[in-house]
């Protein structure tokens, strides 16, 4: 699926049938860390200071940052005064749930982040683009049979390629319904396309199946990403921070 990114306009607006995902890059000049350090609460700066070297610490105080400032201007609110809590897994909600609902994720690889609002639960993953020389054996321990043998399958040069676009649609997934990694076995999907990819086989919530939309798309040359939303398929709009 190919994305467009725009220049975003002063006042942003989200429909209950958009998603607006923002492509953000994690290194930023000194003036710029410093203001963005400020914006945060202190067990991010905790978080931050606790990464073992200095291009982490920086890459996560621009992460957080940044997202306090895109959902202030979502919200009408100062960036430093939003409050977040945790599900069991780590993936970040608020602390007091806006009216309309307002669902946010994140993702980084390396020095790119991805970011995902939407009125409805969402989930989003991103992956550098790489060769991974031992493809055959992560595809055979973290994929379902069907979806592995689709990956060895395929042309040798895009086996890692193909592995990405499956382990991001089905971590973007994991990410919505707040699950880790250890929910891949109970997840599958259909053979991934240039158009599509259908979740098969997902993980219930209140013993009832939920419909979900599954996109894979490239970020520039080098990135794979994926985005899941609960529902039928949304509008896209893609954002570029500057």
């Amino acid at each position: 699926m190919d994305l467009q990114w725009h220049s975003p306009p002063v006042d942003l607006t989200l429909s209950d049938e958009t998603v607006h995902l923002w492509r953000i890059n994690l290194d930023r000049p000194p003036v710029s860390l410093s203001e963005l350090h400020q914006t945060l609460a202190p067990d991010e700066q905790q978080r931050a200071d606790r990464l073992r070297t200095e291009v982490l610490q920086q890459r996560a105080i621009v992460s957080r940052g940044i997202l306090r400032i895109l959902l202030g201007r979502y919200l009408n609110q100062p960036p430093g005064n939003l409050e977040f809590c945790y599900g069991p897994y780590g993936k970040p909600a608020f602390a007091t749930v806006p009216t309309p609902p307002f669902h946010f994720n994140l993702a980084h690889s390396e020095d790119l982040a991805l970011y995902a609002f939407a009125q409805r639960t969402i989930g989003v993953d991103v992956e550098k683009v790489r060769s991974i020389s031992d493809v055959k054996q992560l595809a055979q321990r973290f994929l379902a049979p069907e979806e592995a043998a689709d990956v060895l399958d395929t042309l040798v040069d895009q086996q890692s390629i193909r592995f990405l676009q499956y382990w991001t649609c089905k971590e973007a997934y994991l990410k919505a319904i707040g699950r880790g990694l250890g929910g891949l076995s109970q997840v599958s999907l259909s053979p991934v396309t240039a158009e599509s990819v259908t979740l098969m086989r997902g993980i219930k919530k209140n013993q009832s199946e939920q419909i979900w939309w599954l996109r894979f798309f490239y970020v520039g040359p080098d990135a794979i990403a994926a985005l899941a939303v609960e529902g039928q398929a949304p509008s896209l709009v893609g954002w570029g921070w500057t």
